[in-house]
């Protein structure tokens, strides 16, 4: 796999080399408005790894010394909430599109 910060670099220097100041700050917001639906979608890929680890019979104490965190962020993590302390609702996965 490779290092997401490094792919992010990699966007911010594509972005730099654009070629008018247009080009660039039009990138730079698309990227911006971007980072709270990329967030969601790895805060949801976390909790969802989290919770095969879980199932794979892996307690909260087992798999925060795998990933570097505490048991008790594992178990909010598990459980949906956010580091602000607000639970999020699981969401149900997406039916799939008929034909599709």
């Amino acid at each position: 796999m490779s290092d997401p910060l490094t792919e992010l670099d990699q966007l911010c220097t594509r972005i730099r080399e654009a070629e008018t100041p247009t080009d660039r700050a039009t990138a730079y917001g698309q990227a911006l408005a971007a980072i709270p639906r990329v967030q969601s979608q790895l805060r949801q890929g976390r909790q969802a790894e989290i919770l095969l680890m879980r199932e794979s019979g892996l307690t909260d104490a087992e798999i925060g010394e795998l990933l570097g965190l505490h048991w008790a962020r594992v178990s909010a993590i598990r459980r949906g909430v956010t580091s602000s302390g607000s639970e999020k609702r699981r969401r149900k996965p997406a039916e799939p599109e008929p034909g599709g």
